[in-house]
């Protein structure tokens, strides 16, 4: 049900009970809003009140961090405090995104597929970092428009071998080597590379920063480890 001229949106027949939904604003100039409890009684009409706050909007341009000139790359807005970015991510040489709940906070994990860009969290002045927490942490106001310029660094690539900590034997299969902490879906993620035919893995297109790599086995075989050998992130020797 839409509202009229006045905001006031009406549902007839609706069975005596409790409440709870919510509005959202087919322009998308505001976010969506919520509304509840709300007790129906018979022979009576209750009122309720849907509160939206008008959307923040983020532009991203993607530039090389050298020449100026515009880069086709991909930007993915990650969580402020965990580390992994999952997989996708909004492409091209700029992006819009334009319907963005105000306040909610987040960073922003960039990458290119062209082979001469690097990987990079994105820190103050769009320059580029290999360490999630001096990420710049953005959290738009109701109606703001957030605009970041990327600026990318050259791409180069951490190669090691994975062994078994009692045997020395290389681990195969299931070892999956990434720059940021392993996914909440515990599956690869998009900047992973997994040991599947032998125990080497390879993790391309990185910014030139300090790195601290995980290597979680999915198959529950061995303990996941951070590079150093160390048990978590805090603890772990970044690479370059």
């Amino acid at each position: 049900v839409c509202t009229d001229a006045t905001g006031v949106a009406k549902l007839t027949a609706v069975p005596v009970g409790d409440y709870s939904g919510g509005g959202y604003d087919q322009a998308e100039k505001y976010v969506n809003g919520l509304f509840g409890p709300v007790t129906v009684t018979e022979n009576r009409t209750s009122k309720t009140v849907v509160r939206l706050d008008k959307n923040s909007k983020l532009h991203v341009d993607f530039v090389d961090s050298a020449s100026g000139e515009a880069v086709d790359a991909c930007v993915q807005l990650a969580d402020p405090v965990r580390n992994d970015i999952g997989s996708g991510g909004h492409c091209g040489t700029s992006v819009d995104l334009n319907n963005l709940f105000p306040n909610d906070k987040f960073r922003l994990f960039a990458s290119a597929s062209d082979g001469v860009h690097g990987a990079q969290w994105v820190g103050r002045n769009g320059l580029g970092t290999g360490d999630p927490d001096k990420a710049k942490v953005y959290s738009p106001k109701p109606g703001e428009q957030v605009r970041v310029t990327i600026k990318l660094d050259g791409a180069g690539s951490v190669t090691g071998t994975v062994k078994d900590a009692a045997t020395g034997e290389e681990v195969s299969g299931s070892i999956c080597a990434t720059p940021s902490a392993p996914p909440a879906s515990y599956g690869p993620n998009s900047q992973s590379d997994c040991t599947y035919q032998s125990g080497t893995y390879s993790i391309r297109h990185l910014g030139p920063y300090q790195w601290k790599l995980a290597f979680p086995d999915f198959s529950g075989g061995h303990a996941w480890v951070w590079s150093g050998n160390a048990p978590n992130r805090a603890r772990a020797t970044a690479v370059r």
